[in-house]
């Protein structure tokens, strides 16, 4: 994201630099794969934090046979995640539009 003269923001869709170290949990609904992240960030719905440095890109999908939405957080200074995170539909206020059934990704569990 860059600030042009006329204090417009160009936004562009940043490639993943890292990751904090606080993206270490374990939990089913933070540890899908990271692969996915590349792809919630370059198609999710963007939200842009300035005064908290934060791009949150959100994407639907299902998780372990849960319909709902993948989010990544990235700090918009360094590029890196430090949060990401899978919400169960019902767990969400906000229905997002724009997406068909054949455009949702899926993470099953593996045995």
């Amino acid at each position: 994201m860059t600030l042009k003269d006329n204090n417009t923001v160009n936004i562009l869709r940043p490639e993943i630099q890292g990751y904090k170290k606080c993206v270490s949990k374990t939990d089913l609904h933070h540890s899908f794969p990271r692969i996915f992240d590349k792809f919630v960030v370059k198609y999710g719905e963007m939200r842009i934090i300035p005064t908290e440095n934060t791009a949150s890109y959100v994407y639907p999908g299902k998780c372990y046979g849960e319909p709902g939405y993948f989010q990544v957080n990235m700090n918009t200074n360094d590029g890196e995640v430090y949060h990401r995170f899978f919400w169960k539909a019902s767990q969400r206020s906000r229905i997002y539009v724009g997406h068909g059934e054949n455009n949702i990704l899926f993470c099953n569990k593996t045995a």
